[in-house]
């Protein structure tokens, strides 16, 4: 008969998952892996390598590492959201060499801050829900107010829940609502991903940029 052996982190799927359910060591982790990552890239591109090929490794072998399923361990201290973001300023230091701060090096390269990214991927996957694109019935965790949800309907918007744990106030099935009702209605009505996700990043970098003056993430 086997034994069964009792360990405080798991590796499922990609996520490392803690018996406490707090996701700070899954955090510290793809923080550590991404570093490490930036490091073959700052050792392996020399002075030739240029900016686009730059910014193309990092979206292409850094990102993934600090993005991948967000909408599951997503940070909600300040601690931590600085943390994976110390990631995204180095990278953007070592692709433009300059001394400009950290929101002008962003619109330099057209990026928006990760706390902004989740923000959007959050939002992409709740569109994919609702619209049958992945199997997930995620209208059996948020509900719309007073309408059932229609694309062509303005008014569907979702209700706030009421939850009894910190783990579920804390989820995406809580974030959403004040994503999702915080987006205009030209881009809630929206029935194609592609347009959608276009214009839901556009919304984000316009919102950025009008508070960017006042985010803790301007080094």
């Amino acid at each position: 008969m086997s034994q069964v052996v009792v360990v405080s982190i798991e590796k499922s799927i990609g996520v490392h998952v803690a018996s406490s359910l707090s996701w700070k060591d899954h955090i510290d982790l793809i923080i550590s892996k991404a570093n490490k990552m930036l490091g073959i890239i700052y050792g392996t591109c020399t002075t030739d390598c240029d900016q686009k090929t730059m910014l193309i490794l990092y979206k292409s072998l850094v990102r993934p590492q600090l993005e991948y399923a967000s909408q599951v361990w997503s940070p909600y201290t300040k601690e931590k959201i600085k943390a994976l973001e110390h990631v995204r300023r180095r990278a953007t230091k070592f692709i433009l060499k300059c001394d400009l701060t950290y929101p002008e090096r962003l619109a330099k390269l057209g990026l928006l801050p990760l706390e902004f990214r989740r923000k959007v991927l959050d939002l992409c996957f709740f569109f994919k829900c609702l619209n049958g694109h992945i199997g997930f019935d995620i209208q059996s965790y948020v509900s719309f107010k007073s309408y059932k949800y229609d694309m062509r309907n303005a008014e569907a918007i979702l209700a706030k829940g009421r939850f009894r744990t910190d783990v579920v106030k804390l989820s995406i099935f809580n974030r959403i609502v004040i994503l999702w009702n915080g987006l205009p209605v030209a881009i809630r009505t929206i029935d194609r991903l592609s347009l959608f996700s276009k214009k839901v990043n556009q919304f984000y970098i316009s919102t950025f940029n009008l508070s960017k003056d006042n985010l803790f993430i301007v080094s």
